[in-house]
């Protein structure tokens, strides 16, 4: 049976590169709104503001993968793929992990990564990486 979206745990997770205040606020309360607008009742926001995705090693990241080890989150939001990371195969990897673990991963930008057909999961990732690299690197 599928739990509806007011018994999901969900977690809003927002990174920029750069120190950015004003577009961290921006993204949480973009993320916060989708959530609510979805359903889903008092999200957290896991935020690394300033800190690159090129590794999966960042502060509020590796919270937010307590969290979903210990059962505290089963939903995460993000803006995009890339506010995951930059490495596609970490990122891969880790959406893989999720799914293995009934983990539902939604990008705002990207739908619900953690239903995607497999198959097109990694071709989706690198097209997906490869128009953001072309794109300058949105924040």
């Amino acid at each position: 049976m599928k739990q509806s979206n007011k018994q999901r745990k969900a977690a809003c997770y927002c990174r920029v590169a750069h120190e950015d205040n004003s577009a961290i606020e921006m993204q949480q309360s973009s993320l916060i709104q989708f959530a609510v607008d979805k359903g889903y009742i008092n999200p957290v926001c896991y935020t690394d503001n300033g800190v690159s995705g090129t590794t999966l090693n960042r502060p509020a990241f590796a919270e937010l993968a307590r969290d979903i080890k210990t059962g505290n989150v089963n939903t995460v939001i993000v803006k995009d793929f890339s506010r995951i990371g930059r490495n596609i195969f970490e990122v891969g990897k880790w959406i893989e992990d999720c799914r293995s673990a009934g983990i539902v991963i939604i990008s705002m930008l990207d739908g619900v990564l953690t239903e995607r057909d497999e198959r097109y999961q990694p071709y989706h990732l690198m097209l997906t990486a490869y128009a953001r690299a072309k794109g300058g690197g949105r924040k």
